[in-house]
């Protein structure tokens, strides 16, 4: 599969993602996942049962997600607004339960 081609499974879990446009850049992986990746690593996976801060409670909350993200040096922002020079990331879930991150591109 070539990266640039749309994945209609994904469509399917999140719908709103064929209306605003996206692109597969990477197979699925056991090396990192989509939280690692939004902080700019895919050498480990984090996640609370695995690779997590010693610091932060390991608990799938959005809580313990966004403590974690500020201990990769991000702040929680007002609102999704594209700045220049400031890198975003949206963790999306259900409830208080995280189940997806990405990063914010042009």
């Amino acid at each position: 599969m070539a990266f640039s081609e749309r994945k209609p499974s994904f469509e399917r879990w999140w719908p709103n993602l064929r209306k605003k446009g996206y692109r597969v850049i990477d197979q699925a992986s056991d090396n990192y996942n989509c939280f690692s990746y939004a902080i700019g690593m895919t050498d480990f996976l984090l996640d609370p049962a695995f690779y997590w801060p010693d610091n932060i409670a390991r608990e799938y909350t959005l809580a313990a997600f966004i403590k974690c993200f500020e201990n990769y040096g991000f702040v929680c922002c007002e609102d999704g607004n594209l700045e220049k020079d400031i890198e975003k990331i949206v963790v999306y879930g259900v409830d208080i339960y995280p189940r997806h991150a990405a990063k914010q591109t042009e």
